[in-house]
């Protein structure tokens, strides 16, 4: 993040964004700009999330449902050993336990920044009515 007298530059996963500042009565200098970079990082944070509770979901519903997958063949049980794996955290022997934490982190940045969002949202509709 680097400030000048022009404005604010951020740089956030090769994304860059600049912006002029702005002073005036309905908007602050860093308003503008906190609300877009909140909005970055809660879709950011959103589709990791979820990707990842999605993978965790699934996974869940298929080993409580192994009889979807079958016992049968030799190609099914290393499919259910893959799946119990990644469902737990561990594939191989390596342990991916730090993707279930980086979804609980998405997750808690996502909840923080929507409620944040919604808040000043409403400040806003509330300001504007009073005016």
């Amino acid at each position: 993040m680097k400030f000048d007298e022009y404005g604010i530059t951020v740089r956030f996963l090769d994304f860059q964004f600049s912006y002029l500042s702005i002073w005036n009565e309905r908007t602050s200098y860093l308003g503008v700009r906190m609300n877009h970079i909140l909005r970055v990082i809660h879709r950011i944070t959103g589709m990791i999330g979820s990707i990842i509770v999605l993978v965790l979901a699934i996974t869940g519903i298929l080993l409580n449902h192994r009889s979807w997958i079958g016992y049968n063949s030799e190609i099914s049980m290393k499919l259910q050993k893959f799946l119990f794996g990644l469902h737990s955290g561990t594939v191989n022997g390596v342990s991916i336990k730090w993707a279930t934490d980086l979804g609980a982190i998405c997750m808690i940045i996502l909840s923080i920044t929507g409620i944040f969002i919604w808040f000043r949202r409403q400040h806003f509709k509330i300001k504007r009515s009073n005016n």
